[in-house]
């Protein structure tokens, strides 16, 4: 009998937290999210401040060696298109709350943003990794003006970029969510 308590009661947990998962689809109103940590003029911000704007964001982490190598690439696409914003989200490790979490992550974009002369906005915020799903990195999201989610892909190039934002439908590589999908 204890046994089958235990059960239920680890099923129930398991069940609460995978409600707690949105993957994003194409199409989908992006949520109003704040992120509590950022590299940027404020250290505050919300999705819903970019309404009216295209917004590309790429979330990435410190073993993404793929991500780390594209952020100057994505940096020459911010200078070519200024009218886009963009915003790193970076993995913390910290999936409960809006805490440090990771050092090796808070002392890597730093060193980043010197090495390459980025001038991205940096988010460190891994509870909106668990809230949407997010699975293997790159995992870039654009988001219309309206805040509709109009791409998931695993990178933007400029040509891509400039299609989207004009009605078209570029061929992106799919990303990934952790439901596979």
């Amino acid at each position: 009998m204890k046994i089958l308590i235990i059960i239920f009661l680890c099923l129930t947990v398991a069940m609460a937290r995978s409600q707690n998962k949105q993957p994003l689809k194409i199409g989908d109103n992006f949520p109003d999210y704040q992120f509590k940590e950022l590299v940027y003029s404020t250290k505050t911000n919300r999705i819903s401040n970019y309404k009216g704007q295209w917004l590309i964001m790429d979330f990435w982490n410190k073993y993404c060696s793929l991500c780390i190598n594209r952020m100057p690439a994505l940096d020459s696409i911010k200078r070519s298109i200024t009218s886009v914003n963009f915003l790193l989200v970076g993995y913390t490790g910290s999936q409960y709350g809006h805490k440090k979490g990771d050092a090796a992550m808070h002392k890597l974009y730093p060193e980043l943003r010197e090495r390459f002369h980025l001038d991205i906005p940096m988010a460190y915020d891994s509870l909106l990794f668990h809230k949407l799903a997010i699975g293997p990195c790159p995992y870039v999201v654009i988001l219309d003006p309206r805040g509709i989610v109009r791409a998931i892909t695993t990178e933007i190039k400029s040509d891509d970029l400039k299609m989207l934002m004009a009605g078209g439908h570029p061929s992106l590589d799919k990303a990934v969510n952790r439901f596979g999908y």
